[in-house]
């Protein structure tokens, strides 16, 4: 069952995941500012013209036109958030997920962070990347601690690219925190966007 909305919300990295998702935000009532470094992206966006299957021009004029929605690449624009996701890329490097991406996504949210904000990796990364690797980077440069002042959340992106059945507001959502008040907050974030969410329960540590 889908929640009500409503706040600031920050996607960072407009691909094939951030983007779905930052549509469906804007959609249930965020306001929603999409960050991307690539400026020529940023710009087809803001003429509302798609480079993804799974997001159509139509789609893009009415999010621009609810005035809740800003794609940037001004990092500014990303202060007073409510709830970041990272949806950055990891290709492979020798095997194993490259994780510059979500270590820069880290370091530019960390000196936006306030007490009480909430910040979820959706990349796909191996198990310990938060914990071990994003969660330190958002300390260091914030002064907060996780857990604490803020929470944290994993949340594998599942979505299947130009797949019309099974869409991102459909597709069951799997959810986990870094304690258990980050598990019902993320938790809380996705019910707004999608039918069913499902706490991951496993004693492994998150990804």
């Amino acid at each position: 069952m889908i929640s009500s909305a409503g706040g600031r919300v920050v996607v960072i990295w407009q691909g094939y995941v951030g983007l779905p998702l930052a549509m469906r935000a804007v959609e249930v009532g965020y306001d929603v500012v999409s960050f991307d470094t690539d400026k020529d992206r940023i710009d087809l966006l803001k003429r509302a013209s798609t480079f993804i299957d799974d997001v159509d021009d139509d789609e893009l004029t009415t999010a621009l036109a609810s005035g809740r929605y800003r794609p940037t690449s001004d990092r500014s624009a990303l202060a007073g958030f409510e709830t970041a996701v990272v949806c950055v890329p990891t290709p492979l490097r020798d095997g194993a997920p490259d994780l510059d991406y979500i270590e820069e996504a880290a370091r530019i949210l960390a000196g936006h962070l306030m007490p009480g904000c909430c910040v979820i990796l959706e990349s796909t990364t191996y198990p310990g990347t938060t914990e071990e690797v994003f969660v330190p980077i958002l300390e260091a440069g914030s002064g907060l601690r996780a857990g604490v002042e803020f929470s944290v959340g994993y949340s594998p992106e599942r979505i299947d690219p130009s797949n019309r059945t099974w869409r991102f507001h459909n597709t069951p959502k799997i959810v986990s925190g870094v304690d258990a008040k980050s598990t019902a907050v993320v938790r809380e974030f996705y019910d707004s966007l999608v039918e069913c969410t499902v706490r991951f329960r496993a004693p492994a540590r998150l990804s």
